[in-house]
Formats: structure tokens, C-alpha cells, sequence
């Protein structure tokens, strides 16, 4: 399916094959733009936009943030227990090696300059909703409550740092792509020298996981479904072999590979005893994030998978709601007990399981929902 742009005397010769740019009928939308001059017969330039089926795209980024955000509540399950369990150990560094790397491709691919300062307004807004509602949760379950205007190691992060993205991206526009990519890496390899950089104004996270909402902006010029029919059967399973590959690594050398969950984290400087070689440490959780990240690409189906599609469009309310859930079920159902025993365990992460699934029903749509309508009226 092609959109044609150009003098419209000529549309009449591509009736059958051209719809016009806006035109949303078909549930197709813009995909890569390609300037391209038509025959010997009809002198004329047009820009040519390739397009994909919507409904095919949407649904393998939704089908991928489902994923993510239940793996971002079990990851934060995990977490208390990674200093006495080499399993949660193992659970989380495998999570945190593409979970939110992959959701900030995903905002990346689907960023547009569109309402820029209310996007912006919104994620700021959404950040500091957050801080206020983690003061009042830790004053119900009596924990010495803590605010910070400009600083957070918890979970406020993520929305400051899109805010912060979406500044920046308004500014490069027209700016070498190429460029930008290249010296983000950069940067990020040898920011970690810095130990003046860390949680204040979320500078570490925004300079370490940039490349990775630049890469999903950059990614829009890809017809990523047709890559994946075309390479289908060799994707799928190389893919799986560096799943398998990795995931058995986590397991089995936790304690050896366990270092690279304070590059994954995106939050620390480099640490004494990677220090000399932070940058080549920098670019390895680099690689295994971004083979993971294509990996699960491949993995992943393209097309609507029943509740799990719809689901994976509420990710921001699992990602607001999750984490207050969780200190209200260990304060108050002590839910942390469970974890002494095989079935114990197994109970303890299908409560993180479940909650994710219920914090993405319509319900928990408040705040953001509500905030983010506000904000655009």
C-alpha cells in the first residue's frame, strides 16, 4: 500500500494501489518515506510512504509491553530476596537486562513531536504523582516517609527520564541520526567515571538508556514485521538460542555475571572493580541488552493474542500502581513468608503475576488516565 504525494493529476493512473496520507480507512499507517521518480511518461517526484498494517505493529508492541510489565512486577518481587536467594539473583539480572531497555524502544518507535510540552507536562506530572503517593503508602504501612524534588532511586525514574527524552528529541530535530547514536554510546561509556552522577536529576538513567529510546525512534524507518517473515525460521531460533544462552548464564554463573546488574540498573557510576575497564563493561551490557531485545522481537507474535494484546496498552497504570501493591501485600498479608518452601516460592510469584494482570484492567486507569486527559483538553 503506497501514499502518493505529488501533482494529483497523475493519481488517476494508481487508482487501484494509491490511498491519500490521511486517509485511515484501510487501518494502515506510515511506515518509511522514500522520494522516488515515476517513468519516462509522467515527469513527476513524489514521496512515497510504504505502509504496514497497522493492527500487525500494534499488536506486537503491545504484545512485548505486557510481557515487560509483568516482568517488571516480578523483577521488583525478585528483588527482595536477591540477597539471600541466588534464584532471585538470577531472576533479576535477567529481567533487568532487557526489561526496560525494551520499553523504552517501544516509547522510542511510537515518540512523535506531536503535543511535545503536554507529553512533557504529562510525564513530569505522572513522576511527581508517584513520589506523592509512595509518601502516604509508607505512612499506612508506617514506614519513615522521604521526598525528593529532583532526585529518586525508585520507580519515579521512568517518567522524569521520558520527560527529559522528549525534550531532548525536540531539539535534535533535523540533527544526523547517526550522530546522535554514535555519541550517546559514547557518552554513556564513559559517563560511569563520573561518581558525581547517579540518582540527582535521573542525569545517570537518562545518559545510560538513551541510546535505547533513540534506537526505537530510529527503528520507525524499519518495516520491523516484514523482517520478520523474511528471516522468520533463523530468527526464531537464533533468537532462542541467545535467550536459552543468557538465561542459562544468569542461572548457572549468577555470581560472575552479577556485576553487570549495576550497568543494567543504568543508575550507578562504575564501580571499583570494573572501573578499569568500565567502557568495555558499558558496551558488554549494551550488546546482551540489545540481542535480547531483538531477540524477543523475534519471539514475540505479531499478531492479537486474546486479553494479553488489550492489556499490554495499559502498561503506564501496572508501572504507577505495582509497587505500593506489593509493600501493601508484605505489610499487611506478610506475603514474603511464603517464600521458604518450593510451592511457597512459586505462590510468591504468582501473586506478582496476578497483580500485574489485575492492575491492567480499566479501573486502575486512575490517575494517569485522568491526568493525562486534563492535560490535553
Amino acid at each position: 500500500m503506497l501514499t502518493v504525494k505529488g501533482d494529483s493529476s497523475a493519481l488517476s493512473v494508481y487508482n487501484n494501489t494509491v490511498t491519500f496520507e490521511n486517509d485511515n480507512r484501510h487501518g494502515y499507517e506510515c511506515l518509511r518515506i522514500k522520494n522516488i521518480s515515476y517513468g519516462l511518461k509522467y515527469k513527476f517526484k513524489y514521496t512515497v510512504v510504504v505502509m504496514m498494517s497497522k493492527e500487525s505493529r500494534i499488536n506486537i508492541w503491545d504484545n512485548l509491553k505486557f510481557l515487560m510489565i509483568v516482568l517488571v512486577v516480578i523483577g521488583h518481587f525478585a528483588d527482595e530476596f536477591t540477597l539471600r536467594s541466588n534464584t532471585c539473583r538470577a531472576l533479576f539480572l535477567f529481567i533487568y537486562s532487557f526489561h526496560m531497555q525494551m520499553l523504552l524502544f517501544i516509547c522510542g518507535f511510537f515518540y512523535n513531536r506531536e503535543k511535545t510540552k503536554n507529553n512533557i507536562l504529562f510525564y513530569i506530572s505522572a513522576g511527581y504523582i508517584i513520589k506523592i503517593f509512595f509518601v502516604i503508602v509508607k505512612i499506612i504501612i508506617g514506614v519513615e516517609p522521604e521526598f525528593s524534588l529532583f532526585a529518586d532511586a525508585g520507580i519515579p525514574w521512568f517518567m522524569f527520564v521520558l520527560a527529559i527524552y522528549y525534550a531532548v528529541m525536540f531539539g535534535l530535530k533535523d540533527v544526523n541520526r547517526k550522530y546522535v547514536m554514535i555519541s550517546s554510546i559514547i557518552l554513556a561509556c564513559f559517563a560511569g567515571y563520573d561518581r558525581s552522577v547517579g540518582d540527582f536529576l535521573y542525569i545517570s538513567r537518562s545518559v545510560v538508556f538513551f541510546p535505547f529510546f533513540f534506537a526505537g525512534v530510529i527503528a520507525k524507518d524499519i518495516d520491523v514485521i516484514e523482517i520478520k517473515k523474511k528471516y522468520r525460521k533463523y530468527g526464531i531460533i537464533g533468537s532462542a538460542a541467545i535467550v536459552l544462552i543468557w538465561g542459562g548464564l544468569c542461572l548457572f554463573k549468577t555470581d560472575q555475571m552479577y556485576f553487570l546488574r549495576f550497568l543494567f540498573t543504568g543508575r550507578n557510576p562504575f564501580f571499583d572493580d570494573v572501573r578499569p575497564i568500565g567502557p568495555l563493561c558499558r558496551l558488554l551490557s549494551y550488546a546482551i541488552s540489545a540481542a535480547m531485545c531483538v531477540s524477543l522481537i523475534f519471539l514475540i507474535p505479531d499478531r492479537k493474542l486474546p486479553a494479553i494484546t488489550s492489556m499490554g496498552r495499559n502498561t503506564l497504570n501496572v508501572y504507577f500502581w505495582h509497587y505500593y501493591v506489593m509493600l501493601l501485600l508484605i505489610r499487611f498479608a506478610d506475603i514474603k513468608s511464603l517464600y521458604v518452601n518450593v510451592p511457597g516460592k512459586i505462590l510468591y510469584f504468582a501473586i506478582a503475576f496476578f497483580a500485574a494482570i489485575i492492575l491492567s484492567t480499566k479501573p486502575f486507569g486512575f490517575p494517569l488516565k485522568n491526568v493525562k486527559n486534563f492535560i490535553d483538553k
